[in-house]
């Protein structure tokens, strides 16, 4: 049994592990590019719902149309040239795999907006993802 008593802030450089699972042999990871290397925020959203199916900081989930809606952060971003956002979305059998999908340019720093289509047409997905990457304010 673990008896953790808070004392302040534990502070590391380094993360460092064993890897017994695969060569026994220690191995370290520099914290600052694990924390930036990082999704800071990600969601699965169906858009039929609309609702999350699972997410990580996000604040609320806003349809805005018919293959439109926006993911909203609960931590802001440094600004909006500070992330990216990387899209995808399971086909359904009935568009044939031809879905497209894009992040929209009004995002903010708390919002990133998102437009799904498919052959030009504005589209809800069912199963929707969404991971951003960048630096937190």
């Amino acid at each position: 049994r673990l008896s953790i008593m808070a004392f302040g802030n534990l502070k590391f450089d380094t993360l460092t592990t064993s890897d017994a699972k695969k060569s026994s042999t220690e191995k370290s990871l520099d914290t600052s590019f694990l924390l930036n290397g990082s999704a800071k925020c990600w969601a699965k959203v169906n858009q039929d719902t609309p609702a999350y199916r699972g997410s990580f900081n996000t604040s609320s989930l806003v349809d805005s149309a018919t293959g439109n809606y926006e993911v909203h952060m609960s931590s802001t971003f440094s600004s909006i040239d500070e992330y990216v956002v990387a899209i995808s979305a399971q086909a359904e059998a009935s568009n044939n795999d031809n879905t497209q999908y894009q992040s929209l340019d009004n995002s903010t720093t708390t919002m990133c907006h998102v437009f799904t289509y498919e052959n030009g047409s504005n589209r809800d997905i069912r199963n929707s993802d969404v991971i951003i990457q960048g630096t937190l304010a």
